[in-house]
């Protein structure tokens, strides 16, 4: 299968799951606590990015270059796993009234496995750089369903 061909269809279902979502999507917002929450994984968010910004810099000036491609991405796609799982952890991913988790968690965690293995079924050594990222956001994706199952299924056993 061509890469072109398969990142075209991920972002189809992409777009087709956010339509739904969004047509089915319940009236709620975020409370305080949720929006300090949100507030302070955006800070360790950007921070590591800047940190890790940081660390390729010097990793490019002392020793090993880097691809800025691959540098830049994997920076803001860390960033990203980090204020997804604080938020996650802390209850602040989802509104208040937002009961759909488990099947969020769900899709993350297959949209991230069927990623990974059409990414590398397609692996070729003249796209280096857009592998490594197409990775990196597969890796993002079920890191973030794994960590929503998780915590659903913690919260179910403190519930009992």
């Amino acid at each position: 299968m061509d890469m072109g061909v398969a990142i075209v269809g991920i972002f189809m279902i992409i777009i087709g799951f956010m339509v739904v979502m969004i047509l089915i999507k319940k009236k709620g917002n975020f409370d305080e606590r949720q929006e300090i929450i949100r507030g302070r994984g955006y800070k360790y968010g950007f921070i590591t990015t800047d940190l890790l910004a940081l660390a390729i810099l010097y990793i490019n000036i002392t020793s090993y270059k880097i691809s800025t491609v691959i540098a830049i991405s994997l920076s803001i796609i860390i960033g990203a796993v980090v204020t997804s799982i604080y938020d996650i952890f802390n209850h602040a991913y989802f509104r208040v009234s937002d009961k759909r988790g488990t099947s969020m968690g769900a899709v993350f965690l297959l949209m991230g496995v069927c990623y990974a293995y059409i990414t590398l079924q397609d692996w070729t050594s003249a796209y280096w750089d857009s592998n490594v990222i197409a990775i990196a956001v597969s890796i993002y994706f079920i890191l973030v369903g794994i960590t929503i199952l998780f915590v659903k299924i913690k919260d179910r056993r403190d519930d009992e």
